[in-house]
């Protein structure tokens, strides 16, 4: 029977043969087993359950199964859920495989973004979640990111760089006189003969973040005259605000920090954790060239994009900074939508909601992520008066692969292996 189902099965082209000979068997709709059998098993065993069908990497669905999926979206109201996970923007059709019928957002469907606000309770209980199931393999009991990774303070950025600076604390009169130091001409004159008080808000604590990046960026760049390693991109908060609330990355970051941490004392050291994210960063950025059909054009754009803001936030004088851009005004967006669809897809690229769910316009705010962020020392902000960028518009799309050793390993956290066991002492 299996066979004869099989040979029925893979003799048909969906998207050449004729339809109407396809045998009827391969003829109902997604979930009609389960539609025709629901009300006598549900009746045989006393329950009444909303059933829910899980439909995965549906971007990898041509158009004629994505009708197939929207058929059955707007078809089932009978306790019957589709979930269905994809990539943004590759959910390309809403036709059904009624002409007369589309399915509608809002009304048969509704898109539902997985990643979470990497400062939030949930994304905070999923990293703790997977940090304790990890370390459970390794016979170590570990609650929380914090008891894997040395914290400093409170977990704030002053925290690291008073830490990197060797000074217990900073005066708050030391950090006013050294932002406005490196102000401009125009902006200290502005703020000249105002109080503490009156700056602290405005400009103080809307450049401090800046600031300290800025003094650690300069520290980085000393390495090997004598100064010190900087431990600037360490830390639980640090780490999810790098992850960006995406479970996947944070994974892919706790596999890099976990073979940092084969052999030694937890919790895994600020300056160590420093090097590993700086290290996935770089990585990260290089890898976005292999992105599918579009990626060495990405690669190169995101580049380009990146170094105009790292020249805006390390330039003489102190400016609000951050990963927010537009493009600038007669951009041909037609010309980028494809890289930039796929740079969004795979993380690389962050955009506004609206055109998250519509299309990318000439309009649409843009995010360089987290990551990026890490590889070029930007500020890990939005920012009210983003740049306006002009593309580069002829891109070199030739690259040269560097292979590594295969690897078969299945992303997980769940390999086992070779952690000290005296990381409480």
């Amino acid at each position: 029977m299996r066979e004869k189902v099989d040979k029925l099965y893979y003799s048909i082209d969906p998207l050449s043969d004729d339809l109407s000979n396809v045998p009827n068997a391969f003829k109902h709709s997604l979930a009609a087993s389960l539609s025709s059998i629901r009300n006598s098993l549900c009746s045989t065993l006393e329950i009444d359950p909303t059933w829910i069908v899980c439909i995965d990497e549906a971007e990898f669905a041509d158009d004629c199964y994505q009708e197939c999926i929207n058929t059955a979206l707007r078809a089932y109201t009978d306790q019957i859920i589709f979930k269905v996970a994809t990539l943004h923007f590759h959910h390309k059709t809403k036709f059904t495989l009624d002409e007369n019928s589309n399915a509608m957002d809002g009304q048969d469907f509704n898109y539902t973004m997985i990643d979470m606000p990497p400062d939030e309770d949930d994304f905070t209980k999923v990293t703790d979640s997977l940090i304790k199931t990890r370390f459970q393999s390794e016979n170590i009991e570990l609650a929380k990111l914090e008891n894997f990774l040395e914290t400093i303070g409170d977990d704030k950025y002053i925290d690291y760089f008073t830490r990197t600076k060797n000074v217990d604390k900073l005066p708050r009169e030391s950090l006013e006189e050294q932002i406005l130091s490196q102000l401009s001409d125009a902006s200290r004159k502005r703020n000249s003969g105002k109080s503490s008080s009156e700056i602290k808000k405005p400009v103080v604590d809307k450049l401090a973040p800046i600031f300290y990046l800025r003094e650690m960026y300069k520290l980085s760049s000393e390495q090997g005259k004598g100064a010190s390693k900087p431990g600037w991109y360490a830390g639980a908060a640090m780490v999810r605000r790098i992850a960006q609330g995406n479970p996947r990355l944070f994974i892919r970051i706790m596999n890099k920090l976990f073979d940092q941490a084969r052999g030694t004392k937890l919790p895994l050291t600020v300056k160590k954790q420093h090097e590993v994210m700086v290290d996935f960063a770089v990585s990260f950025c290089a890898e976005t060239q292999t992105l599918e059909q579009f990626g060495p054009v990405a690669k190169k754009q995101l580049d380009y994009i990146s170094e105009v803001i790292q020249a805006q936030t390390h330039a003489a004088q102190l400016v609000p900074a951050g990963v927010t851009f537009k493009l600038k005004k007669g951009t041909d967006i037609s010309k980028h939508k494809d890289w930039i669809e796929k740079a969004v897809a795979f993380s690389r690229l962050m955009i506004d909601d609206k055109s998250l769910l519509t299309q990318v316009s000439s309009d649409t705010t843009f995010y360089l992520s987290n990551v990026y962020a890490v590889a070029f020392w930007l500020p890990m902000r939005s920012h009210s008066s983003p740049l306006k960028i002009a593309l580069l518009d002829d891109v070199n799309t030739t690259y040269h692969i560097k292979r590594k050793p295969h690897n078969d390993n299945q992303l997980t956290l769940f390999s086992y292996g070779g952690y000290h066991d005296d990381h409480n002492e």
